[in-house]
């Protein structure tokens, strides 16, 4: 769902991904290697 959002609106997340360095992906990592 999240995935889908960002290749809709690929220059907010793309901006978002340099700050946070890939906020999608640390996300998804953070929430599967979060307990």
């Amino acid at each position: 769902m999240k995935f889908r959002s960002s290749d809709l609106f690929p220059p907010r997340p793309v901006e978002n991904s340099v700050t946070h360095g890939h906020s999608t992906k640390d996300k998804n990592i953070g929430e599967l290697k979060a307990p």
